[in-house]
């Protein structure tokens, strides 16, 4: 069993970036009612996360990854070149799984969702100012599925691109340049790496991802 936290000895000083005010208001007063936390700053866009996040090297950066002028993964990796002593922690509403598998591979320790309860959004900022990983529970599957994508080989993705396009395993074989058996297999293989059972399932993720096939 995980021991509980004792949060009154945090010390945390925490740069906010999101260009919509109204998720700044709501996650402003869920900081300061940790103790030892302080909000130094705040950002409304990338550009200025950055600059904050050099100047002010803050023990923690809650970042919105679509912003102006700069995209998360951007400032993502502009703060870890020039204060790699930040943690980050994003809070989004994307879904998407190979974009939040991309965020957790950045080093991120935090996926917070949007649309989450006020309840799990203030245990999540609670657990990653005491220096814990967390996943919001809404995006913990999206993220399990971006790992499986990850999973994938090349060919594998080529096959799953083709098949989303309603190829049947001939019609693969002969753009591959592979044997109908072996198209077969791989697209079993993927399919059973990715957790669906029809072409729907592979046609929905691959609308929701961006799946690319070369």
């Amino acid at each position: 069993m995980r021991a509980e936290h004792d949060f009154s000895t945090i010390s945390c000083r925490v740069l906010i970036a999101d260009d919509h005010e109204l998720i700044r208001q709501a996650v402003r007063p869920l900081l300061r009612a940790i103790e030892g936390v302080a909000i130094v700053a705040e950002a409304d866009d990338g550009f200025a996360a950055i600059a904050l996040a050099k100047k002010l090297k803050p023990d923690l950066l809650l970042l919105d990854v679509a912003m102006p002028k700069a995209s998360g993964l951007a400032v993502i990796g502009e703060v870890k070149r020039w204060s790699p002593g930040t943690r980050i922690a994003v809070l989004t509403g994307i879904t998407g799984a190979s974009v939040l598998a991309q965020l957790r591979d950045s080093g991120v320790v935090g996926l917070l969702s949007k649309t989450c309860t006020a309840q799990e959004l203030d245990r999540g900022l609670r657990h990653i100012v005491a220096g814990e990983e967390y996943v919001s529970e809404d995006l913990r599957g999206f993220v399990e599925a971006g790992g499986a994508m990850g999973a994938l080989t090349m060919r594998e993705r080529q096959v799953l691109a083709l098949a989303a396009q309603g190829s049947s395993n001939k019609e693969i074989a002969a753009l591959l340049n592979i044997s109908a058996k072996t198209a077969e297999n791989h697209r079993t293989s993927l399919m059973r790496k990715l957790g669906v059972h029809s072409a729907a399932e592979l046609v929905a993720l691959v609308l929701r991802d961006n799946v690319q096939g070369v």
